[in-house]
């Protein structure tokens, strides 16, 4: 999603051309100081992350998403990759436990996540059965 100031930054490119090549008399963006508000990022404990991990939802929709964004959290695994896992992408390892193999979306590789405990438990509560 292109933002505000972006889109003004462009503009005011095309512009700055505009008046380069004697199209445009006067450059109305001239002084113009771009803000860049700065974003206080806030990191998950894991206090917080038992709390989500446990919270209760009052409709499967809610608790679908809400463990899909679990996954996420725990594999750092975009969402369309996420929401398209099934039980099919999951299989055993060499070394006995369960991993996820599966392509990505974006780049068409394939991929493999092991599954530790605390995400299994996520997967089974919101694997889809295709």
């Amino acid at each position: 999603m292109i933002t505000v100031n972006k889109l003004i930054q462009k503009l005011k490119s095309f512009v700055n051309t505009a008046v380069d090549n004697g199209w445009m008399n006067a450059n109305p963006f001239l002084g113009h100081k771009f803000k860049h508000d700065r974003l206080n990022i806030i990191d998950l404990t894991i206090a917080v992350l038992k709390q989500l991990e446990n919270l209760e939802f009052a409709q499967p929709r809610l608790a679908r998403v809400g463990g899909i964004s679990m996954f996420i959290v725990y594999t750092g695994q975009h969402y369309l990759d996420a929401i398209c896992i099934t039980r099919d992408n999951i299989t055993e390892g060499m070394d006995g436990n369960l991993w996820i193999h599966c392509k990505r979306k974006k780049t068409g590789k394939w991929i493999d996540i092991s599954m530790k405990e605390i995400l299994l438990s996520t997967v089974k509560r919101t694997i889809r059965n295709n």
